[in-house]
């Protein structure tokens, strides 16, 4: 006595709604699987035109970044427009945001390059520039 029978077309439907289902699934969980940080917002912001130096960088991204023991493994480094390094003071971490003072930057075109790592263990890197015009 059978109490349930699926034909052969039944049968396709459910494996092609049950393959959609799974899809679906896979696609809205992406992010929290293979998702790293990003970069969310930045001051200067990227390809700024500001007209007096900014007196710090900060980078903020979408999750928190972390420190290992005491040691940092982020960088902020900026470079002007003939490549020429310029020191950055006091880096800081404040939860997803990455600090850095800059001393007194003259006109000119600027190179600003980051590392970060996030809680889940990923380093990220990213380049921007800005410019200040006076």
């Amino acid at each position: 006595m059978k109490l349930w029978s699926i034909t052969a077309g039944q049968r396709g439907k459910c494996h092609r709604a049950s393959s959609a289902l799974v899809i679906f699934f896979l696609l809205l969980n992406s992010h929290a699987v293979y998702g790293h940080t990003s970069l969310v917002s930045s001051s200067p912001s990227p390809s700024a035109i500001v007209k007096k130096s900014p007196p710090r960088i900060s980078l903020t991204f979408s999750e928190k970044l972390i420190l290992i023991g005491q040691r940092s493994p982020h960088y902020i480094r900026i470079f002007d427009q003939r490549g020429n390094e310029i020191k950055v003071r006091n880096l800081m971490v404040k939860d997803r945001k990455l600090i850095a003072r800059l001393p007194k930057l003259s006109q000119g075109e600027y190179r600003i390059e980051f590392r970060v790592t996030s809680k889940d263990g990923h380093p990220i890197t990213g380049k921007q520039k800005f410019q200040i015009r006076r």
